[in-house]
């Protein structure tokens, strides 16, 4: 797999692997033909030898028979009976060696013939023939008819021998006997000669076909010849012209391999000059946590006269501390991301940087780059905006005092003003009279707006505005609200319509007087905006993947709002046009607050608007359907309860508010007692037990809260329930909050008008004899 990966990874190897294969291949052909040629030739060679094999058999044969003819010629002419036997000893050799030649012949296989080296024939050689019969047995006739006759001549010759040694020894036969042996010798000479013909058959014909197979050894060594030169040629200008092609890669692929090391070292010149560029330092550690390596923004950040001054520096000179999560990098295997650390120079200042440690593999090696950001000036500038936002707070709050202190000391001369106003309400009045009453009751309604606005708005500035959610009646909340917007559209004869779902649900869970302040705010403000027309309000119930939504939409016929001024129009002070401040008055805060809230609410708010043709004001909250409370047993009849006789303390330092106060209680025909400060009312409480004690907060010598305490403390320790409303110029949350903690258990704002009195009165009623507040 490796020797796989290894060649498959470099062209180059692939393209030498390639030419070895094709000068291989091309070698493997040319030996294959020059084989095949070889055996070609060596075929013909062979069956020429065979052929001179064959004819040097058949010479042999040929002068064999001629030998027989001669012995049985001096077999004929002799007289002599030793020179007979020897004769015919030689006839029956030179027969036996016929045998064996023809044997050979029709067989195959090796001849072996004596041959005298001398003309006295008393030494000999040994000449062997090798023979390999023809498959085709051409011969076989000419061997098959000489076969018989061999025989019959050596029957013949062992006749006239037995004739001639009888003649011999008997000379009466001599003439019989000469007789017969002429008979045998020319019957033998009929054999003689039809074997003297088909061995020079034999020898002709052999002769013949060596000629024959030998001229066609030549043309086909000459044709195989030409064919192997066209062949070695092809073969080899094939060869070449791969060969050329595959060292024009190898070429090509070095080329571009040296392309791309020229691009390579380009590449890493110009990586290492963004490195020496960016504004970040790195360093690279061996294992030895030694400095491997380092840009020119390490050298700078860590004051390095240059980059060798560093080379081989450890890891504990280069940080002010050193632990394990500096020195070393946690371990080999963790990586550190954004670690605020301090550096320590070479000149021995301290910076603070950012660190990040990551582990390499450089030529399988493992070290660690560390990379490191200065933030010296981002922890000054950190700093500052600490310290910046730390005074903001304390600006915020500072304002935030400021605006509850001013609002304290508003609303206490505005609580004399409505609460006089309320109470002038109630008394005969010319209509000049009633239109200048309206006209003190309308602004002092605007300035309490405007204060709780304000109020509202530095809340929402300290991020201090909270969601109370409850249960509530939703329909009555909306036309409860309603009607009080009604009255002020019939003021300025504008038709004024509503349009509720009817599938909205009886009783939601949310914050009744969040929604009711951004009810008011949007309805009030589409009444300020339309001088004439008509100001229609719509209310729907949705739902979307399972949730609850109350969708309120505010349509008007007014002014309108310009495209370039809608982005702007829920920003804090913001108004569509600079004259709408003077023409229709108003803080600006309205919608701003509004937006917050439903913020708060999770919800959505919007506009859309044409200038001219009017707007429409919307907003989409999420809501949780709550169940309806249980239902008192007994009818209570108010105006029995509010008139019903108890004894009253009031605790409040400013005169006028002790005058209105005073005058609001005797026309519910109450009798109330005065102490100008907490301390006074405690005393009083102690000589009095007073049903319903009225409580300011901000006091001389005691204030409210402590005075509250004070006098639930008494109570209690006679085991006696009292009724303690706080009515206060702090409108805060955080006051009302504290004040029932205290164990109030109501809380007046002002300013009041009768009515906040009868309510706290009633409250009183309800909750006497039932439970304590505290």
């Amino acid at each position: 797999m490796k020797l796989r990966a290894f060649i498959y990874k470099d062209p180059i190897i692939r393209q030498v692997i390639l030419l070895v294969l094709v000068a291989t291949f091309g070698f493997l052909l040319n030996l294959s033909m020059n084989s095949y040629l070889f055996n070609i030739t060596e075929k013909y060679s062979k069956e020429a030898n065979n052929q001179l094999s064959k004819k040097e058999l058949g010479t042999f044969l040929h002068s064999k028979i001629i030998k027989i003819k001669s012995s049985m010629q001096e077999l004929l002419m002799n007289q002599d009976s030793r020179i007979t036997k020897r004769i015919l000893h030689d006839l029956d050799n030179n027969i036996d060696e016929i045998n064996d030649l023809l044997s050979v012949l029709a067989k195959g296989g090796c001849f072996v013939q004596l041959l005298p080296v001398n003309f006295y024939q008393n030494n000999y050689i040994q000449d062997s023939i090798i023979y390999t019969a023809s498959e085709s047995n051409t011969y076989n006739l000419e061997i098959i008819d000489i076969v018989p006759k061999i025989i019959e001549l050596q029957n013949i010759s062992k006749k006239i021998a037995h004739y001639k040694v009888n003649s011999f020894s008997h000379p009466e036969n001599c003439d019989s006997n000469n007789t017969e042996i002429l008979i045998l010798y020319k019957q033998a000479n009929t054999y003689l000669e039809r074997a003297f013909e088909n061995s020079n058959r034999i020898f002709y014909e052999t002769k013949k076909e060596y000629q024959s197979i030998k001229r066609t050894k030549e043309k086909s060594v000459v044709r195989l010849k030409t064919i192997k030169s066209i062949w070695v040629i092809s073969i080899s200008f094939l060869t070449f012209i791969i060969l050329i092609i595959i060292f024009k890669n190898i070429i090509k692929f070095l080329e571009i391999r040296n392309a791309n090391k020229e691009k390579i070292l380009k590449n890493q010149m110009v990586i290492e000059k963004i490195l020496d560029t960016i504004p970040v330092g790195f360093i690279i550690f061996n294992k030895d946590y030694r400095v491997e390596r380092v840009n020119k923004q390490a050298v700078y950040l860590f004051d390095a006269a240059n980059e060798k001054t560093l080379i081989g520096k450890g890891c504990v000179d280069l940080f002010e501390k050193q632990d394990h999560e500096i020195c070393p990098f946690l371990t080999h295997s963790s990586a550190i991301a954004n670690n605020e650390l301090k550096i320590l120079t070479l000149k021995g200042e301290s910076k603070s940087v950012l660190k990040n440690a990551t582990l390499l593999d450089l030529d399988g090696d493992k070290v660690v780059l560390e990379t490191f950001i200065d933030i010296t000036k981002r922890k000054e500038i950190e700093e500052q905006l600490i310290k910046a936002k730390e005074m903001a707070i304390i600006a915020t709050q500072e304002k935030s005092k400021f605006l509850a202190s001013m609002s304290h000391e508003i609303r206490t001369p505005l609580n004399g003003i409505i609460g006089m106003a309320s109470l002038l309400e109630k008394t005969e009045l010319n209509s000049q009279q009633n239109g200048l009453l309206d006209i003190i009751q309308i602004s002092s309604t605007n300035l309490v707006a405007i204060i709780s606005d304000i109020l509202d708005f530095s809340k929402i500035e300290a991020g201090e505005l909270e969601v109370d959610l409850h249960t509530f009646h939703l329909r009555q909340e909306i036309e409860n609200n309603l009607k009080v917007l009604r009255l002020k559209a019939d003021e300025k004869s504008i038709s004024f319509s509503s349009e509720i779902d009817v599938q909205l649900p009886e009783y939601i869970i949310s914050d009744s007087t969040r929604i009711k302040q951004v009810i008011i705010n949007l309805v009030t403000n589409a009444i300020k905006f339309t001088s004439q027309g008509s100001v229609k309000i719509q209310v729907k119930y949705q739902t979307e993947n399972n949730q609850a939504y109350l969708l309120f939409k505010v349509i008007d016929s007014g002014v309108g709002i310009p495209d370039d001024k809608i982005d702007k129009i829920f920003m804090a002070f913001s108004q569509s046009d600079s004259t709408i401040t003077r023409n229709y008055g108003g803080t600006g805060l309205g919608l701003t607050i509004s937006k917050e809230l439903i913020d708060l609410l999770k919800g959505e708010i919007g506009v859309i608007s044409e200038l001219g043709k009017g707007s429409t004001f919307w907003f989409k909250i999420p809501f949780t359907i709550g169940e309806a409370p249980k239902q008192t047993e007994q009818k209570i009849d108010e105006d029995d309860l509010i008139n019903k006789s108890i004894s009253i303390l009031l605790a409040e330092d400013n005169i006028i508010n002790q005058k209105v106060a005073t005058a609001i209680f005797k026309k519910l025909h109450h009798e109330i007692h005065i102490a100008k400060n907490g301390k006074i009312a405690v005393d009083m409480y102690m000589k009095k037990k007073y049903d319903l004690v009225f409580m300011d907060l901000q006091m001389p010598i005691m204030d409210g809260l402590t005075a509250a305490k004070h006098i639930l403390d008494i109570a209690s320790s006679v085991d006696r329930k009292v009724f303690i409303a706080a009515m206060t110029a702090n409108a805060m949350k955080e006051d009302k909050a504290n004040c029932l903690k205290a164990g109030m258990c109501y809380f007046l704002s002002k300013p009041y008008k009768l009515e906040d009195i009868k309510e706290a009165i009633k409250q009183y009623h309800i909750m006497e004899g039932n439970v304590y507040c505290k």
